[in-house]
């Protein structure tokens, strides 16, 4: 979708503005419903006064985890199951795509404790080192290897060796707490930009949006997401509304430019709020 001119949304205080035109919600999790350690206050009633009024409301999240994993986050900071729909993530889909790829061996940058389940029962075993590997898998940074230039070598013997790269998460940056974390698709990016070839799974591309269509069809569907790059521009593509929050990691920047992210939403709030 090409974003020709820059228009400026509308500014709502709540949803409660808008809900009478759209029977579905399609919501990011982290930075819009919590912060990476709680729920943002505003989260249970709106959803509250959105179960009260019939709609549906699924979260499509690029945890590199299953939606499994998702919801016993997701119910650990107090937030009802019967509140939502349903959750789909980037981390269902590539886990679905590296049980079906052909490699037999793989190497996992990320946190095994937290991305365990996405390596479960793939079928395959883990290589010692990146460049002998069949296919990369990122799903986080590896807390040993905290900065990019970790990565600097193993990307190139990997890249000159024509190994794949599968990317879990296409976020390139999340807050947690107050705090900048960088994300597995700053990983991904960078492997791109130094020749390999990466498959993405999740926000903005469009395979996730088709999944969730074929999950819950026949909505009037509104995005709501705190990330530019990934919520509102994956939403535009995809040819469905979009609210953008400023309670993610747009949070330092009170006037985005949205054309330099190559999205635009049709409203803007402070929060996920009624």
């Amino acid at each position: 979708m090409q974003l020709a001119t820059q228009v400026e949304p509308a500014v709502i205080a709540g949803l409660n503005e808008i809900s009478h035109q759209y029977d579905g919600y399609i919501v990011d999790l982290w930075g819009v419903v919590h912060n990476g350690h709680e729920l943002f206050d505003d989260v249970i009633p709106c959803l509250q006064k959105l179960k009260e009024a019939g709609k549906t409301v699924v979260f499509l999240s690029n945890a590199p985890r299953v939606s499994g994993v998702v919801i016993e986050q997701l119910t650990s900071f107090g937030l009802p199951q019967e509140l939502y729909t349903g959750v789909v993530t980037s981390g269902d889909m590539t886990l679905d795509y590296v049980r079906r790829h052909e490699s037999q061996t793989y190497f996992h940058i990320g946190i095994p404790e937290k991305d365990s389940s996405l390596l479960a029962g793939i079928g395959k075993n883990p290589a010692l080192h990146m460049h002998e590997a069949d296919l990369i898998i990122a799903s986080n940074f590896d807390e040993e290897r905290p900065y990019l230039e970790d990565y600097s070598e193993d990307f190139d013997l990997s890249i000159d060796r024509g190994i794949p790269m599968v990317c879990a998460n296409p976020d390139l940056l999340v807050f947690r707490g107050e705090l900048k974390a960088y994300c597995a698709g700053t990983l991904a990016e960078d492997y791109q930009k130094r020749g390999g070839w990466v498959q993405f799974f999740g926000k903005p591309y469009a395979s996730i949006y088709d999944h969730l269509r074929k999950r819950y069809e026949g909505q009037k569907w509104l995005a709501i997401g705190d990330a530019l790059a990934t919520d509102i521009k994956g939403a535009n593509e995809a040819g469905i509304d979009s609210l953008f929050v400023l309670s993610g990691i747009h949070q330092q920047e009170p006037n985005p430019d949205y054309h330099a992210h190559g999205a635009q939403p049709q409203y803007v709030s402070p929060l996920f709020r009624w």
